[in-house]
């Protein structure tokens, strides 16, 4: 598999110097910035008052990055019992996988202690075949949530309430099929929004009230199919407004043509379609910034909020000197984290983590202070190689070490890993507990099934099962209009338009779509979700000229795409 390695704006080397790498498994030349040594040097783990370097990485921050998103699956879900109970649940793992799968009152209960599945370390066998052992053995909880109340099918998420297939997701109520939504109310089929209610549709909004298909919009009130606008209200197709109102197609009209031409539009799919027409038209001859960065200083990356010294990042708020991180928030001083939220700081390739401090090559920790390779380990700290640990320190394959036998046997353990290449590497691919096409690897880095197999790594054909219905109708057969749409549609399935695959509506959101006079949509919620995706640039930087001025900069846009890209002083020149 080749692709392009993402790299901050330090000086590159020659390919004779010891700081650049060829990627041990795409092949591509990376480099390693200066600052990336110093990083490194001020992370790694002392014991027992000795330092252990962490050696550079093996492969390009792309693959690092793809490795880690193969442990996380957030949208695939099983009809399974749990492992102790033997109740019906739906779990990220299926009937047969080879972990005990808990329920969340088994699992969070007091009938089980994950210490007791501890043993040994065994300086005869790799360290990742002895975790693999742990990953087998050690239950696992059935969806990844706290803290939430009537929203039993979300996942990756806390302090949520009568939410419903919402995922990567905090502090929001009344939200459905939606991902990375942060404070959010009363909000369907929305990706990458924060602080925002009564939204539809519509993907990386910040302070939007009642905008549907709204792109990067924020403080946005009242409109439709609206991009890179700003604090404003009553606008139909408009692009790169600031303050306006009763505008269409970034026209000026007056509150009665505006209301005369949004009953239009509302009441006629035909007119609809010519209006969006027009729209696609128009997103083509407007400038469009190079990337989405607000408030942020000496930063490289895309949709950056409040940053400061933070390279190739993206969807990150509130972080400094934060090197390869994605989906972040009050992060300082890390290196290769996706899904952090702080504060916290001093980690490396840590994935899907709240509340971490110095934590390194481990997944779903929090809150978490000085672990290293560590799996779903809550309120821990002092703890190496273990799974499933609650508010443990100084142990070891969930086995329990006093302080001064942790920090003897410690050494002894890296220094093996050493040996066998594996220290300062992140868990394998080919050890994680999901299918690669599962996870968001395949989101971000899509492969081939037989590519997939080849490298190692599982593969799980996904087959829906029928929902037990009164009837499955095709949504061609639905209504245009939700005044059409009787109750009984609760109790039937529809067929997908796009991938024929049935999906059924629930009371809430029916009674979302009714209070919005929308219509029921057409598709299944897994493809509105790859839809959705596909509105937002590739985590990729691009060198292109400014098409105002020339001047040289980076963007999310490939140089074959359309649009017309400006520099951030060209794009403010023209909006304001």
């Amino acid at each position: 598999m080749k692709h392009s390695c993402n790299r901050c704006r330090e000086k590159r080397f020659s390919l004779n110097f010891p700081m650049d790498r060829i990627c041990a498994f795409c092949g591509t030349l990376f480099s390693l910035g200066e600052s990336t040594t110093a990083f490194l040097n001020r992370v790694s783990p002392i014991i027992g008052g000795k330092k252990f370097l962490i050696p550079f990485p093996t492969l390009c921050p792309d693959c690092r990055q793809q490795r880690r998103l193969t442990y996380r699956n957030e949208r695939t879900f099983y009809r399974r019992t749990c492992s102790r109970c033997q109740r019906s649940i739906l779990a990220l793992y299926p009937a047969d996988a080879p972990c005990p799968v808990f329920c969340d009152t088994c699992y969070w209960g007091d009938g089980w202690e994950p210490l007791a599945f501890g043993f040994p370390f065994d300086p005869s066998r790799p360290f990742f075949a002895q975790f693999a052992v742990l990953q087998r053995i050690v239950p696992h909880l059935f969806f990844s949530s706290t803290n939430s109340e009537n929203s039993e099918y979300c996942n990756h998420v806390s302090f949520m309430k009568d939410c419903y297939l919402v995922h990567g997701s905090m502090h929001s109520q009344h939200c459905y099929y939606s991902t990375r939504a942060f404070r959010c109310s009363d909000c369907m089929d929305c990706l990458f929004i924060n602080d925002c209610e009564l939204c539809y549709e519509s993907v990386n909004c910040d302070e939007c009230y009642d905008v549907r298909h709204a792109y990067h919009c924020q403080g946005c009130h009242m409109s439709r199919w609206i991009r890179h606008c700003q604090a404003s209200r009553d606008l139909l197709f408009c692009v790169n407004r600031r303050q306006a109102q009763y505008q269409i197609l970034n026209q000026q009209k007056t509150r009665d043509e505006f209301e005369r031409i949004r009953n239009e539009i509302a009441s006629s799919p035909e007119v609809c379609a010519r209006y969006l027409e027009e729209y696609q038209q128009l997103l083509l001859t407007v400038p469009i910034p190079a990337r989405i960065v607000d408030q942020a200083e000496d930063c490289t990356g895309n949709y950056i909020r409040q940053c400061r010294d933070c390279h190739r990042v993206f969807d990150a708020q509130k972080c400094q000197n934060v090197l390869f991180g994605f989906d972040t928030e009050l992060m300082n001083d890390c290196q290769d984290i996706y899904s952090v939220y702080g504060p916290g700081e001093l980690c490396y390739e840590l994935y899907s983590a709240n509340n971490v401090n110095h934590t390194l090559f481990s997944h779903d920790c929090w809150p978490a202070e000085d672990l290293l390779y560590c799996d779903h380990c809550f309120g821990c700290s002092q703890c190496f190689g273990c799974l499933g640990l609650h508010k443990k320190s100084y142990c070891i394959l969930n086995k329990q070490y006093t302080k001064e036998q942790y920090e003897r046997l410690m050494p002894v353990i890296i220094e093996h890993m050493q040996n066998g290449k594996e220290f300062g590497e992140f868990f394998p691919a080919k050890h994680s507990p999901f299918a690669y096409n599962e996870t968001p690897a395949q989101e971000y880095f899509p492969m081939e099934r037989d590519k997939v197999l080849q490298h190692g790594w599982a593969w799980r054909e996904q087959r829906d099962e029928m929902p037990k219905v009164e009837k499955v109708i095709p949504a061609t057969s639905l209504p245009d209009s939700i005044a059409d749409i009787p109750d009984d549609i609760l109790h039937w399935a529809i067929q997908c338009d796009a991938t024929k695959r049935p999906f059924r509506i629930i009371r809430q959101e029916l009674e979302f779509y009714r209070s919005m006079h929308l219509p029921v949509p057409h598709l299944h919620p897994d493809e509105r979700h790859r839809r959705r995706m596909a509105l937002r640039n590739p985590r990729h930087l691009w060198k292109r000229k400014c098409m105002k001025c020339g001047k040289g900069i980076e963007t999310t846009y490939a140089p074959e795409r359309p649009e017309k890209i400006y520099c951030e002083e060209c794009y403010l020149k023209e909006v304001y």
